[in-house]
């Protein structure tokens, strides 16, 4: 392994980049921040510290449920920035909240998700040709 082959580049992760070639996806397309950019880090601790304690102390751990409420509301909140080429579910911030939040399209949160994974993993080619889009 060499340092290059794990480097990110964490501008990028800041700052979001167009992530295509998602698996499974087709020609869908995401506009999103790192999954662990500063944004998305500070929204999540603050919403796991608005629990009541009890949820946060709890042996069993925060529930699942719980869990996935903070995990939408930072995808919706610090990651994900838009999409396209989905032609009749079109970008906006409602329909994102709407979609992430039906279980029988579990399939987009993932793509997002992954898609979030990827940022700052690619060369410096693919960012350029992001900052035209």
């Amino acid at each position: 392994m060499k340092t290059a082959d794990i480097k990110t580049n964490s501008a990028r992760q800041e700052s979001g980049a167009w992530i295509g070639d998602i698996p499974e996806m087709g020609d869908f397309e995401v506009r999103v921040r790192g999954a662990q950019c500063a944004s998305a880090r500070a929204l999540r601790n603050k919403l796991i510290r608005a629990l009541p304690a009890k949820l946060r102390t709890d042996p069993a751990g925060i529930p699942i449920e719980e869990l996935d409420r903070i995990e939408t509301e930072v995808i919706l909140g610090a990651i994900l920035l838009e999409w396209r080429n989905w032609e009749d579910e079109p970008y906006s911030p409602d329909t994102a909240r709407r979609v992430l939040a039906d279980p029988d399209l579990a399939a987009v949160r993932d793509a997002v998700l992954w898609a979030a994974m990827q940022v700052g993993r690619h060369d410096d080619a693919a960012h350029a040709a992001d900052l035209g889009n």
